[in-house]
């Protein structure tokens, strides 16, 4: 392009200026603009030129847009549309405010689920090289079963270190990690995790003090968060020289703090509040073998490096180190951590928050159509009442396009009126819906596009509400609508009754969606787990507990709040480690079969609540119950054992025992999964975790009694308790939430379409009503005239309802099938809803149908 037609400004901008300025005005006004447009480029730029000629195209453009016929006119025509729309929507109060109210609803739904939507999918996105950081992950199978996990062995990294140049910087860190940390007369534990010296320059951590690549070089060094600094410095930790100074983390350990980063945003998928060098981790432990896999490893690849191809070079590097079982590795975007970081049988699967994603953002498009089938068909049958004013303006030269453009800006002022009160219901219902959804959304930390998304959900109701209705309205003939015997066609008549039709397929579904969601959180609430999570307390059985653990429980179960006392390796509904290493004589087995492993002390049956399938509990007067097994029903089941009672098991090679009890099954995970076979064995030295059964009563009591017991044992640690069954429902976090916005989106289509319903039946009650007071005359009962103005729409909600059943129980049904253990689509189900349909149908209609029906026949009749 040359350096003339630079300073032309858009070639499609003053292509359609040409079409609409006349020829003696091209020289005036694409002149003007064009020199305007050259100061603004050698001023401002390119970009902001060439923006702001489109403004100015656009601004001529409304002045002389009138297709070509009439654009002196245009802008008084404009102004009268405005005035015409406005002063229609004040005589026509009920039908503006139907229209409004459900309008403002639905985009105030659209814009809580685009926040949500935005906030899920911006988790680590803050991070500058996040196209080039990948984790390392691996496949692993037995046998047949393809596992995916995200632990890595300490060689893997040194290998791609040494080897692979693609690989720009690499970061060993540890799994989450619970420290004690106490300085002067704080004491607090603390989370975190150990990271290798490049972490904080493969990530964007903000660090307000100390260098990226210098902070974690050294052993026994720490980097804190801006809050921990001002926990253990004090408020003015920033004018203090904290870095240097040291902290003590555990009972004896002192690291030296070399930084300190602003706390680690909410949409961040890795949360911590301290980074300990990894030197200190790994000293402790065994990271020579090739399959001791307990890191997690994040590398940052070099430019222009192809990911796909490096993840497959790198496939086999465990492999040639191991035997008895195949790791694949390979290379997993870290910005698709979050959203889809599920793996089923070694492939992608969509992961819960991802479909979570998709099922809202088409619930909120369906309900976003609601809202514009009721202002399409409310616009078809004010249509009636509307044929007069079309004919006399056709016959006074009104064209049909200016009658569409119209109709079209009475659209967008509905729309824009919509807009505005959603804009302030957004801003009001914003800490609502935060409590809703457990976020921290802020207004004011919205990205630009997400602004321009909400301006795009308001313009697309407008065409999406408008169009079908302006270019119907605009197609009435004019002797017809003089003549006031203008009907509405069957092919309408049909749209209109489909168009309703669909609109309660979509709140019937959402009716039986929410009612279904409802239904399996209460199941899981409520059901028997095979143990009794209520009423108990749990915390790490830690520092000097340990040691003394008899004389800490018998100091507990003094307090008669306290029912009884144990300890154990895992928490019983979370139970993850598992062995593939094990036999019995007879035995016949597949390669990926494995059995689950849980370390327990005496009376864990008693304390969890556990019931007896057979055989006996381990007794402290049998010395050989630590050497001996429980095992669960699945279990027996699984070996067949005719008589288990005495069997011999072999775990990890050589470690024998014989089955002393079978216990009853009960849940180890959560719902999505199946119960597996376990193996319980007795090793109190080894148990990890101490569990506390209370009474309802007396909890309060107790918990003093157990903090104070705690302190006096253990006074190097604070104390810090959980409840079993607050844990085991935090596992379900996002499907309450999911559950809540459910609800919310399911009352609010309801309102909107029993909205719509009612403006129909004051359409309707309007065009009948000459027909309504002839029939009272002629004796018509309240009743029936009720039955004459309902019964066609109660028709279209309970074909409504035919369709909606069966396209709602095969999506609902894949949604449980995700978990294991879920409720049953019965026919209750389907009836309630469909009732609770139909009642709402009744109730939104019946006051103004029993209003049309006992009015006075003689004022209609006597009226024209």
């Amino acid at each position: 392009m040359t350096e003339r037609e630079q300073g032309k400004g858009p070639k499609l901008a003053n292509w359609l200026l040409s079409r609409f300025v006349k020829d003696g005005l091209h020289e005036e006004f694409l002149g003007d603009l064009q020199e305007i447009y050259q100061d603004r480029m050698a001023t401002k730029g390119k970009a902001n030129a060439r923006f702001m000629y489109w403004i100015d195209a656009i601004h001529l453009l409304v002045g002389f847009t009138s297709f070509k016929r009439f654009k002196n006119q245009h802008s008084i025509m404009f102004r009268h549309n405005i005035l015409l729309s406005w002063r229609l929507l004040i005589k026509q109060k009920s039908y503006s405010l139907i229209n409004i109210f459900g309008l403002s609803l639905s985009l105030t739904m659209a814009m809580f689920v685009l926040l949500w939507i935005q906030d899920e999918k911006s988790y680590d996105q803050f991070h500058q090289n996040i196209d080039r950081t990948y984790r390392v992950l691996r496949h692993f199978s037995f046998g047949e079963e393809i596992t995916t996990g995200v632990s890595i062995s300490h060689p893997v990294s040194v290998a791609l270190r040494e080897d692979y140049p693609e690989i720009e910087k690499l970061a060993l860190t540890s799994h989450g990690q619970t420290l004690v940390f106490q300085r002067e007369e704080v004491l607090a534990k603390e989370n975190g995790l150990f990271a290798g010296p490049e972490f904080f320059e493969i990530f964007s951590w903000n660090l307000t003090s100390g260098i990226p690549s210098e902070v974690l070089r050294e052993p026994s060094t720490v980097v804190l968060s801006t809050s921990l600094a001002e926990k253990y410095f004090g408020p003015d930790y920033s004018a203090k020289e904290v870095i240097g100074q040291t902290i003590q983390i555990g009972e004896q350990d002192l690291y030296r703090i070399t930084g300190i980063f602003t706390d680690v945003p909410p949409n961040s998928t890795l949360q911590f509040d301290f980074v300990l060098s990894i030197d200190n981790y790994l000293q402790h432990r065994n990271i020579t073998h090739w399959d001791n896999s307990n890191l997690q490893l994040y590398v940052l690849l070099q430019d222009q490096v192809n990911a796909a191809a490096l993840s497959a070079a790198i496939k086999d590097l465990q492999n040639e180190h191991i035997e008895g079982f195949t790791s694949d590795l390979f290379l997993h975007p870290y910005q698709d951590m979050h959203l889809r970081s599920s793996f089923e049988n070694g492939l992608p699967t969509l992961g819960r928050i991802e479909y979570y994603i998709r099922v809202f953002s088409m619930v909120i498009f369906l309900v976003v159509v609601i809202s514009a089938i009721n202002f399409t068909n409310l616009a078809i049958a004010r249509s009636m009442q509307r044929a007069k004013e079309i004919g006399i303006r056709k016959v006074v030269g009104a064209r049909r396009d200016v009658l569409a453009a119209q109709f079209l800006w009475e659209s967008i002022l509905l729309v824009l009126l919509s807009f505005v009160l959603a804009s302030v219901l957004l801003i009001t219902l914003l800490p609502v819906f935060n409590l809703l959804v457990e976020k921290q959304i802020s207004l004011s930390d919205l990205p630009g596009k997400t602004w321009w998304a909400f301006a795009g959900i308001g313009v697309g109701t407008a065409l999406l509400a408008g169009a079908y209705p302006a270019l119907y309205l605009s197609s009435i003939k004019i002797l017809p609508g003089l003549k006031a015997f203008f009907r509405i066609d069957r092919r309408t008549v049909f749209l209109r009754k489909g168009l309703v039709a669909f609109q309660f397929i979509i709140s019937g579904f959402l009716i039986i969606g929410s009612i279904t969601v409802y239904r399996q959180l209460k199941f899981i609430q409520n059901k028997n787990l095979g143990l009794e999570r209520e009423q108990v307390v749990y915390f790490p059985l830690e520092g000097e507990l340990s040691g003394n653990y008899e004389a800490f429980k018998s100091e507990l179960l003094r307090h008669p709040g306290i029912s009884g006392v144990t300890s154990s390796s895992q928490n019983p509904l979370a139970i993850s480690n598992s062995t593939h290493t094990f036999s019995w004589p007879g035995i016949e087995r597949r390669p990926d079969d494995h059995l689950h492993i849980m370390t327990v002390n005496y009376d864990f049956l008693d304390v969890m609540g556990i019931e007896l399938h057979s055989g006996r509990d381990f007794e402290k007067d049998r010395g050989r119950d630590t050497v001996n097994y429980l095992i669960n029903e699945r279990l027996l089941e699984f070996a067949g054992f005719a008589d288990p009672i005495g069997q011999e098991i072999t775990i990890w090679g050589d470690v024998v025992g014989e089955v002393v009890g079978v216990v009853k099954d009960f849940h180890m995970s959560d719902f999505y999964s199946d119960i597996k076979p376990i193996i319980i064995r007795l090793r109190p030295q080894q148990t990890r975790w101490l569990f506390l059964r209370t009474e309802n009563k007396a909890l309060e009591g107790a918990l003093t009694h157990i903090a104070a017991t705690y302190r006096e044992f253990n006074p190097n640690y604070p104390f810090e308790h959980h409840f079993l069954d607050e844990r085991f429902e935090d596992t379900y976090r996002s499907e309450q939430v999911v559950g809540r916005l459910a609800l919310c989106f399911t009352i609010f289509a309801l309102t909107i379409s029993c909205l719509g319903l009612l403006g129909l039946v004051i359409l309707a009650g309007e065009q009948k009503l000459k027909e309504v007071s002839v029939r009272k005359i002629l004796g018509a009962s309240t009743a029936g005239i009720m039955v004459l103005l309902s019964k066609d729409l109660l028709k279209m909600v309970l074909i409504s309802l035919a369709v909606a059943i069966p396209i709602s129980f095969l999506l609902m049904q894949e949604w449980l099938n995700h978990f294991a253990f879920h409720v049953q689509m019965g026919l209750a189900v389907f009836a309630l809803a469909g009732g609770l349909l139909l009642a709402l149908t009744l109730l939104s209609i019946s006051w103004y149908t029993f209003r049309v029906a006992t009015s006075n026949p003689v004022r209609s009749l006597r009226s024209e």
